[in-house]
């Protein structure tokens, strides 16, 4: 599946430690040997620049005082520059002595690791990131003019029957629509085709409670102390307020979390191109799914309580929460807001 798609129950972690992937651990010292290597350059620029001023401490005293002061202090100045450069020759010498054989095994241990990570990658993968992907030809059914304004009526007729509810029933809704819904959304695009997306699927009413308490307790908290009154006027006309039912209510609680970058299973990160505009685009997907499949969701954002869900679904720390989004089927008598969309020529410019 193209989608990532798990359940609040299960979470796994692991612990690499040795050679993997490109990444030295040694466990006595912990430290890459590319740290080390760069360590030692700098050991070697601090050595440098302690002689450098040496040198200017050497000149500054040489120059001051006169007459027989100032030849008492030019031999002591020249004394102790002596010494203090014997002392940091006989460090450099040791130093480069050690450092060469240092170099010898860090550049073996590189290329050891560099060789073990290619032998360990995907064909795949290297493929895709050598620009070498393979390319199939592209399966298109072309619709005649008539049929295609036809099915783009029809799909837009469906979307604008498309409504935010906050009324949920407890009837229940076979699990593999909810696994379609997600197998949809996960078929958005996304930057390189990263697909930096996590659909977590909460069935658990106990779970579903506890998400909606720690929401709730941060939604009172904007309504009685962060909104301002702008933004309270502007929500009034829906009679919307901190407290959040449909969290609990609808049979299924689905939390979409970004992945604001890769965490690789040797531990290392890598960029997610466009997490969030590409999870929202997934997002929009499966807006259209659930529409589709005759059920209804609505779009809730976590405000500050991202974090303390992320612990409580044990989620790793490359994934944010972005949206709850609750799903199932209208209760009896549910009502929307007698809301208006904006006209094709308040949205369209046609150039």
């Amino acid at each position: 599946s193209s989608s990532s798609f798990s359940f609040s129950s299960s979470s796994s972690s692991s612990d690499l430690s040795g050679l993997s992937k490109g990444v030295y651990v040694q466990r006595s010292t912990c430290m890459d040997p590319r740290v080390r290597l760069n360590l030692w350059h700098q050991s070697k620029e601090n050595v440098l620049s302690l002689l450098s001023c040496a040198g200017a401490l050497y000149e500054h005293v040489a120059e001051t005082g006169t007459g027989t002061q100032a030849a008492i202090r030019y031999i002591g100045a020249m004394v102790v520059g002596f010494l203090v450069g014997f002392i940091l020759v006989q460090k450099i010498v040791e130093m480069l002595t050690k450092s060469h054989s240092t170099w010898l095994e860090m550049k073996t241990e590189l290329a050891a690791i560099d060789q073990q990570h290619a032998n360990e990658q995907d064909p795949a993968e290297v493929a895709h990131a050598e620009g070498e992907l393979q390319h199939v030809p592209f399966s298109h059914r072309r619709l005649s003019a008539a049929l295609s304004i036809r099915q783009s009526e029809q799909f837009f007729a469906e979307m604008n029957r498309r409504r935010s509810l906050r009324f949920f029933s407890s009837d229940e809704v076979p699990i593999e629509v909810i696994q379609n819904i997600v197998r949809t959304a996960g078929t958005a695009p996304s930057g390189a085709h990263i697909q930096p997306w996590t659909y977590v699927v909460v069935q658990s009413p106990e779970l579903k409670q506890e998400i909606r308490q720690l929401v709730e307790k941060e939604e009172q908290m904007n309504y009685e102390r962060r909104m301002g009154e702008k933004w309270l006027e502007d929500l009034r006309p829906l009679k919307t307020d901190w407290q959040k039912a449909y969290l609990s209510e609808a049979p299924y609680l689905v939390l979409l979390f970004k992945h604001a970058y890769r965490l690789m299973e040797d531990g290392s990160r890598r960029t997610a191109y466009y997490n969030e505009i590409s999870a929202s685009i997934s997002a929009g997907l499966f807006l259209a799914a659930v529409q589709t499949a005759g059920l209804v969701t609505l779009t809730s954002t976590p405000m500050n309580a991202g974090p303390a869900i992320s612990r409580l679904l044990g989620r790793p720390k490359n994934e944010k929460l972005l949206l709850l989004l609750p799903v199932g089927l209208p209760a009896p008598g549910a009502t929307v807001p007698d809301l208006k969309r904006k006209s094709l020529e308040d949205i369209m410019v046609v150039c």
